[in-house]
């Protein structure tokens, strides 16, 4: 538009001027001019255009190169957009991929080292529990041992508590006899002292009771033969008590010695009859006389006395027994004792006879109503 402005100006600057130049170098200068202008404007026509062609090629060359080739196929741009777009997308994904298997290491270090210290602390609680059971394993121990040994020293209390109630015993029974010799000794001493004052509830003991021993060997019927048990008893003292084997008048005197020892009356229904004839049994009992059963009682008297076996012979009949005291035991409010013996035959045989007897308020031995 610039252009076509000044060559109008030109020409009519021309047609102005060529009036009043009228001279062919003036026309000719103009035409130079003229030329000139065009020349130049065809110059800067030309530098356009190919500006403009070389930014119409830049942009056939961008739009090419997007297109994705020389012939501007739009598929295989979009193809290749689209390749790029799935290179990036995967590069994204190939980053988060990465990212997430770091946020995952990360997460498996975190993990691990909670795991470590859950597995620690379990290891802890495992440790304190073992040691909890080892104390308690101990404490055990300690509290087994602890009563082993209360247990050792209650036994040992009870067993001496035992054994001083066992002397006590001891003791007290020692005691009894002792205190029933002395009331026993007493009471003859008030008999024999006081008679004038009338203590006829004392039975007098017997007095002149002459006895001897007699010889292992029987004296009488040298083809007497006794049982075998008689050899534990073969090298001892036999005695012999002559008042409890009279036949004169004398008899009466023995019989109320025997009535005294047993605590009866003389007869049939006296405690010493019914002791030799009812326990020893009616067999052996039909194989003593008199004498044999005289002395019997008094062996049985003897030994209750002393406490110390008595052994008793009749050298005219050949019987001879041994009679011994067993322990004290009560028997209702009364101290009563049991008194075992064997007596021996002449034609061989042995009976063992138990009877019991007790001691009255006065400490006197007698036979029991009940066996």
């Amino acid at each position: 538009m610039r252009l076509k402005t000044l060559a109008a100006t030109c020409l009519l600057s021309t047609a102005i001027v060529a009036p009043g130049l009228l001279l062919a170098p003036s026309a000719y200068a103009a035409d130079a001019a003229i030329t000139s202008f065009e020349q130049e404007r065809q110059e800067r026509r030309a530098d356009r255009q190919e500006r403009r062609r070389e930014a119409r090629g830049d942009r056939r060359e961008q739009r090419r190169d997007a297109r994705g080739g020389r012939g501007g196929n739009r598929e295989e741009g979009r193809q290749e957009r689209r390749r790029e777009a799935r290179g990036d997308q995967r590069g994204e994904r190939r980053e988060a991929r990465r990212e997430a298997r770091r946020e995952d290491r990360r997460d498996a270090r975190r993990e691990g080292r909670r795991e470590d210290r859950r597995e620690a602390r379990r290891e802890d609680r495992r440790e304190h529990r073992r040691e909890a059971r080892r104390e308690d394993r101990r404490e055990h121990r300690r509290e087994v041992r602890r009563e082993i040994r209360q247990d050792a020293r209650r036994e040992a209390r009870r067993e001496y508590r035992r054994d001083v109630r066992r002397e006590a015993r001891r003791e007290y029974r020692r005691d009894v006899r002792r205190d029933a010799r002395h009331d026993y000794r007493r009471d003859q001493r008030r008999y024999y002292n006081h008679d004038r004052r009338g203590h006829n509830r004392y039975s007098p003991p017997p007095r002149r009771v002459v006895h001897y021993s007699v010889n292992h060997r029987p004296s009488y019927g040298r083809n007497w033969r006794y049982h075998d048990r008689y050899r534990h008893y073969n090298s001892h003292q036999f005695y012999y008590t002559d008042q409890f084997c009279r036949t004169d008048g004398d008899a009466l005197i023995a019989g109320a010695l025997i009535g005294a020892l047993f605590g009866g009356a003389l007869g049939d229904g006296d405690g010493g009859a019914y002791l030799a004839g009812g326990l020893i049994g009616a067999g052996l009992g039909a194989s003593l006389n008199d004498c044999d059963r005289g002395q019997y009682r008094y062996g049985l008297h003897s030994a209750f006395t002393t406490d110390q076996p008595y052994y008793w012979a009749n050298p005219y009949s050949g019987v001879r027994g041994v009679v011994r005291a067993g322990d004290y035991h009560s028997w209702g409010p009364r101290q009563c004792r049991w008194g075992d013996a064997e007596i021996f035959l002449p034609n061989g045989q042995v009976s063992y006879d138990r009877v019991r007897m007790c001691q009255d308020n006065y400490g006197r031995w007698e036979v029991a109503r009940r066996q």
